[in-house]
Parts: structure tokens; sequence; C-alpha cells
């Protein structure tokens, strides 16, 4: 894995807009979002750099790709499955882009895991910059916050790490 130092300006570089889709998808969804309290090495992500499909109201995040996801410690099991596999989520949303379901896709080919088995969701709170993501795995729910990093106060509160790490 490729490793990055930890202060907000590195991380801002890793995550700078590299394609025109992004200028289509809705401010609220755009920046850096903290996922540390997935509870594993996933740490930060951005959308700003995903696919956009306006029609379809669908964002795909590319795991795999450098400037969409940051991991707090390096993983060769990780880096081989992303890789390999081409591991990415596909947000689709609402007309509002409040509600989305998520799917896992392993290169081109979502996958559909029944409802009664698991279930991923997010909601976004505009008002205080903060994703709501929901996963029901046989029946538990599992709730996480995750909200925008603008700082590098804000980013030294969610880590203790000297690197993040990307593929």
């Amino acid at each position: 894995m490729n490793r990055i130092d930890t202060s907000f300006a590195s991380v801002a570089r890793f995550f700078e807009t590299k394609n025109t889709q992004s200028v289509q998808i809705p401010e609220h969804l755009k920046g850096i979002w903290e996922l540390s309290d997935l509870k594993n090495m996933s740490i930060l992500m951005s959308f700003d750099n995903a696919i956009f499909n306006e029609e379809k109201r669908r964002i795909t995040v590319k795991l795999y790709e450098p400037g969409n996801w940051l991991f707090g410690e390096e993983n060769l099991v990780n880096r081989f499955f992303l890789k390999f596999f081409k591991y990415s989520y596909q947000f689709d949303f609402d007309e509002t882009y409040e509600h989305a379901t998520i799917k896992i896709k392993l290169g081109i080919i979502p996958i559909h895991i029944p409802k009664y088995v698991s279930k991923w969701t997010v909601e976004f709170d505009k008002l205080n910059n903060r994703m709501i993501r929901r996963t029901i795995f046989f029946g538990n729910e599992h709730i996480y916050k995750a909200t925008k990093i603008t700082s590098n106060k804000e980013l030294s509160e969610i880590h203790n790490f000297d690197y993040f790490f990307y593929c």
C-alpha cells in the first residue's frame, strides 16, 4: 500500500478533485468524510472522485483507486482484495440526495444480497454535515455516524496514526 502523512494538507491533496464529474455532485456530499466510527481500518473517504451518474442518481466510490478512500493501517489482505476484485460501493440516492441504499460492487457487477441477510442504507444530515449509515446483518442493526473534516484539528481528533494508507 502507499502512504501519506496525516496532516490536513496531505489529506486534502490526496482527495483533491481529479475528475470533472464531481462538479455535478450535490454540494452537501462533497468534501472529506471521517469513518472512524466503523471500528475498523477505514478512516477517511470522499465522493469527489467517485463516478457520478446523474440520470440514475448513483455515485460509485472505488476503494481501490487513489483519491477515494484512506485506511489507518497497511493490510496486504485488504490491498490484494480491493485491487484484485476492484471493490466499490454503489450509492443509489433518492431525488434529494439525502437517502441512499448501498451495494457492494466487485468489478462492474453489483452484489445483490437479500434484504433479510443484509441491508445497507445511508442518510445525510445537511444541517450538521453528518452521514448516518445503517447496516442490518441477519437482523442485527449497526449504526455509525461520519462527519466532514474541514481542519487539521478535526483530523487530529479522529486518529492515532502517523500515516494513512491507500491502494
